[in-house]
């Protein structure tokens, strides 16, 4: 009986270790499924992570570039804020520069004016006294009652001392 119980025994191990192998067969086919997917899964996320790390990348340079110029547009700004204060200060100095230039003309045209009126009383006064002096010079009978008939302004005197005494003096007065 004792063989015949262990003979039961040692079938009955066997067929637990049969199932148990059975089961650890199936088991490992599991894990090893597992593993593959987990495996694929691994590879398919470094995949991702290799593509989103390059994006970021270009992310990163991209926007560096853009604060590149964003730097460059602030100091072109900036110089050109300086400009346009330096010009607008230019155009108030030119204005004022204008205005005190345009009030020297004015000045300038009203003294011209002046000298001209002077110079024009100082002609007229010196073509009176030469018309007073040929008057006196000249030696016509009754030229002191013309003298006191007729102005200068008329033109009788002109008329009478235009006609010269000595042919020199055309070339003179030439």
């Amino acid at each position: 009986m004792d063989c015949e119980v262990y003979e039961s025994d040692l079938h009955s191990d066997l067929k637990l270790a049969a199932e148990l192998g059975k089961t650890l067969l199936e088991r490992n086919k599991d894990l090893e499924m597992t593993l593959r997917h987990q495996q694929q899964e691994n590879y398919e996320q470094n995949l991702e992570i290799e593509f989103l790390s390059k994006q970021i990348e270009s992310i990163r340079d991209w926007n560096e570039s853009r604060l590149k110029v964003y730097e460059q547009l602030d100091n072109t700004v900036q110089d050109l804020e300086k400009k346009n204060a330096k010009l607008l200060r230019e155009t108030r100095a030119d204005k004022d520069r204008t205005q005190r230039l345009c009030e020297q003309v004015d000045q300038l045209q009203g003294e011209a004016e002046e000298r001209e009126a002077t110079i024009a009383t100082l002609q007229q006064s010196e073509r009176e006294s030469k018309k007073q002096e040929r008057w006196k010079q000249l030696h016509i009978p009754g030229a002191a009652r013309l003298r006191r008939y007729h102005s200068f302004e008329n033109g009788f005197l002109d008329r009478i001392t235009d006609t010269p005494e000595n042919p020199y003096e055309t070339e003179i007065q030439m």
